[in-house]
């Protein structure tokens, strides 16, 4: 039973800096990664050049010709925006968009890839990415409601110098405590928040699931 609490404890804590990590804490004014200030708005032709990502990524029918267009616009848009400083290399979606793009297949107009999903094809033929992970912070609703409207991409440089999360101290379990007859085992970690020093290496695009 104690180990049980003990790991609810770890997960609660993890669960809570995920949300800090992602959209930060608007009670002591903290921002997180996909809210932070100055980062580039895909759909926008404010940075980056005059192009903008329009596709929604899940309903496109499969048409991975769309969602490339978008990526490439994304890319360019850090690109641009810090002058060839950063060549984006890692795409973080949210769960719905994640799950269309890891299971539709890879249709284009030369063709129809079988063995190919459009995850697949995007790794396969984008030059700037190299990753693509999951993050279900993204997701619309979650993050305690901070992010309402849309599921959020993002499509950023992965390198401390564009982001890195504050830890000063990790997760720590104390030695059991005799309180009263029962045993409890103090836990404890804290959270810098996201520095962003570098926001022109990140992009973020909202209408991929609408």
């Amino acid at each position: 039973l104690e180990a049980r609490k003990a790991l609810c404890c770890r997960q609660v804590m993890e669960q809570k800096l995920d949300q800090l990590a992602a959209w930060g804490d608007t009670n002591t004014g903290l921002t997180g990664l996909a809210n932070a200030a100055n980062i580039i708005n895909a759909a926008s032709t404010a940075s980056g050049g005059t192009s903008t990502a329009t596709a929604n990524w899940v309903t496109s029918s499969g048409t991975v010709t769309q969602i490339l267009t978008d990526i490439n616009v994304m890319s360019a848009k850090v690109f641009n925006a810090s002058l060839g400083t950063f060549m984006p290399d890692t795409l973080v979606l949210p769960t719905p968009v994640f799950s269309a793009l890891a299971t539709m297949q890879a249709i284009t107009t030369g063709g129809i890839f079988l063995e190919l999903s459009v995850m697949d094809y995007i790794k396969k033929t984008s030059p700037w990415i190299k990753d693509i992970l999951h993050w279900p912070a993204l997701d619309r609703g979650a993050s305690g409601g901070q992010n309402s409207s849309h599921d959020r991409v993002l499509l950023m440089k992965r390198d401390p110098m564009v982001a890195e999360l504050v830890i000063p101290q990790d997760f720590e379990q104390m030695p059991p405590e005799l309180t009263g007859m029962k045993f409890q085992v103090p836990c404890h970690m804290r959270v810098g928040g996201v520095k962003v020093p570098y926001p022109f290496g990140i992009t973020y695009y909202d209408g991929a699931n609408g």
